[in-house]
């Protein structure tokens, strides 16, 4: 039964290993896109500010 029982035990521990490995693709695939958002918005109220900084000027 000690030969079971250490399969059973290796196993799991592969489980384990390939569920954090999952948890951790994903977190770096959320933290990817919360990046590119944040860069998008920047860009976005650049682009505004730019905007009304050139119409202030020509007006």
């Amino acid at each position: 039964m000690v030969g079971g029982f250490a399969l059973d035990i290796s196993d799991r521990e592969g489980q384990h290993h390939d569920l954090l490995q999952h948890e951790r693709s994903k977190a770096k695939i959320t933290v990817t896109s919360i990046i590119e958002a944040q860069e998008a918005e920047r860009n976005h109220l650049s682009q505004i500010l730019r905007d009304g900084i050139n119409q202030t000027l020509t007006s």
